[in-house]
């Protein structure tokens, strides 16, 4: 009898197993998200060009586009992503970072930008896009990873 019993609630209780499996919650809350790539390899102290591919929640690919990542120390024990893009708000070509003068430069019209993404010589007249407040650090120590968020286009 008890074996019928254990029987009947296996039967009544794989549907429900089934769409637990199946109905996955969104942990970016509908945003596309792009892998920006291993903590420890973007931790170098200068920007490092990233090729951001953002996906939807099904694995779909939805944009790419070309960012800057770097860490910054706000103080011994604190500091932050910042994350801008590589392209150039002028003619969008992409930007380079020039490492004597601790600038980006855009190689077609001349253009520079600070760190920060400030546009501090023109033809440029606005900054990079920056998308620090975007970037979320996943995982912990030696297996972490950064991912940069965006709200999907309409």
């Amino acid at each position: 009898m008890l074996g019928g019993v254990v029987l009947l609630w296996l039967l009544l209780s794989l549907p429900a197993l089934a769409g637990d499996d199946e109905q996955q919650d969104d942990p970016y809350d509908g945003k596309w998200a792009a892998e920006l790539g291993a903590v420890r390899d973007l931790n170098a102290g200068e920007p490092v060009l990233v090729k951001a591919l953002f996906r939807d929640f099904d694995g779909n690919l939805m944009d790419v586009e070309k960012v800057y990542v770097r860490w910054e120390w706000i103080n011994e024990t604190t500091g932050r992503w910042i994350v801008l893009s590589g392209i150039d708000t002028y003619m969008k070509c992409l930007v380079e970072y020039d490492a004597g003068d601790c600038c980006f430069r855009d190689p077609c019209y001349g253009s520079e930008y600070d760190l920060e993404g400030h546009v501090t010589k023109k033809p440029a007249k606005e900054d990079l896009a920056d998308y620090s407040d975007l970037a979320v650090q996943e995982g912990e120590k030696k297996e972490a990873h950064l991912v940069l968020l965006r709200e999907p286009e309409k």
